[in-house]
C-alpha cells in the first residue's frame, strides 16, 4: 500500500524544492551568460543586491541570444516598480527629464543597478544616512546651476540644521524626502507638494504633532488653513533648510530675533496692516 502525503507535507516539499531552487541558482544568475567576460559588472555586490534572483535577460530583454542582436532593451524598472516610476513620471524630476532636461532618474538616486540594496540598510544610498550626499548629487553641482539656479543652495543650507545635526549624529532627523516625498517630488508652488504652503504645517506635524495641533488652532493655523497665503506657516518662523534649535542665536526664533526679524516681518510691514486691519504700533 502506497504511503499518501498529507497537504501539510506537500506544501513543505514545495517550499523546500522552491528554496534549493534559488539557492542553487543566484550564485550563477549574473553569470548567466558569462555576462561579465564583456561587461563591468561586481559579481560579489550583484549577489548581495536585492536583484540577485534575476538572470541577466530578465531584465535586458533580447540579450539571451549571443551575439546580441540589434534591440538589446534596457533594465526597465516599470516592469516591476510600476507605481514608483509612474509615480516619478509625475514629478517635477521625470517632467523635465520628459522635456529633455537633466534631471534624477532611477540610478542617480539608487545608485548601479546591480548593487542596489534595501533603502532600510545603510549601504544603500538612499539610506536617510545617506540622502543629503545622494540629493546633493544634483542639487549642489555647479554644472548643472545654470539651468536650475535655484538648486543649488538647499543642501548646502539643510546640513547646517539642526535636523542633519541629528543624523550625523546617528539619530534620525528629518531628511529630503520626509518634507519633499520619495518619488512624486513636486516643486512648492504645486498644490500636490507636501511642501505647499497650506500643507507644511501637515507636513512637518508627521514628527512635531504636538506642535502642529497646537498651529492648527491658532489663528495663523485657521486662516492657513482657509488658504490665505499671507498666514505664516512653520518655514516662515523657523526657516526651510537651514532650521536651527530655538537656542541658537542664529535661528529666526532664538528669543532676541522674535520680534523684528520674525513676527516683525509681518506685524510691522504697512501692505499687510492695510490688507487685514492689523495694528502696527504692536512691533
Amino acid at each position: 500500500m502506497k504511503a499518501r502525503l498529507t497537504p501539510l507535507a506537500v506544501r513543505i516539499a514545495a517550499a523546500l524544492a522552491t528554496l534549493l531552487f534559488f539557492l542553487a541558482a543566484s550564485p550563477s544568475n549574473a553569470q548567466e551568460l558569462e555576462c561579465p567576460a564583456c561587461h563591468e559588472i561586481d559579481i560579489e555586490k550583484f549577489d548581495a543586491s536585492v536583484h540577485s534572483f534575476f538572470t541577466c535577460s530578465d531584465c535586458h530583454v533580447g540579450a539571451e541570444e549571443l551575439p546580441h542582436a540589434e534591440g538589446v532593451r534596457e533594465a526597465d524598472c516599470s516592469a516591476c516598480h510600476d507605481d514608483a516610476v509612474t509615480s516619478y513620471q509625475e514629478g517635477i524630476h521625470g517632467q523635465k527629464r520628459a522635456e529633455g532636461l537633466p534631471a534624477a532618474n532611477c540610478t542617480d538616486c539608487h545608485g548601479d543597478i546591480h548593487a542596489i540594496t534595501p533603502h532600510t540598510e545603510e549601504t544603500s544610498s538612499v539610506h536617510w544616512s545617506h540622502l543629503a550626499e545622494a540629493c546633493a548629487r544634483c542639487h549642489s553641482t555647479p554644472e548643472i546651476s545654470p539651468q536650475y539656479p535655484a538648486i543649488v543652495k538647499p543642501v548646502e543650507a539643510y546640513l547646517a540644521s539642526v535636523h542633519a545635526r541629528a543624523v550625523a549624529e546617528g539619530r534620525h532627523g528629518a531628511v529630503c524626502s520626509d518634507c519633499h516625498g520619495n518619488h512624486a517630488i513636486y516643486p512648492a508652488a504645486d498644490l500636490r507638494s507636501s511642501v505647499f504652503h497650506q500643507r507644511v504645517p501637515e507636513t512637518c506635524g508627521v514628527c512635531h504633532q504636538e506642535i502642529s495641533a497646537a498651529y492648527k488652532e491658532s489663528v495663523h493655523g485657521q486662516a492657513a488653513a482657509h488658504g490665505i497665503r499671507d498666514a505664516p506657516v512653520c518655514t516662515d518662523c523657523h526657516g526651510e533648510h537651514r532650521i536651527l534649535s530655538p537656542q541658537e542665536p542664529g535661528s529666526p526664533v532664538f528669543p532676541t530675533n522674535v520680534p523684528l526679524l520674525t513676527c516683525g516681518r509681518c506685524h510691522n510691514d504697512v501692505r499687510l496692516s492695510e490688507k487685514y486691519g492689523l495694528p502696527l504700533d504692536k512691533v
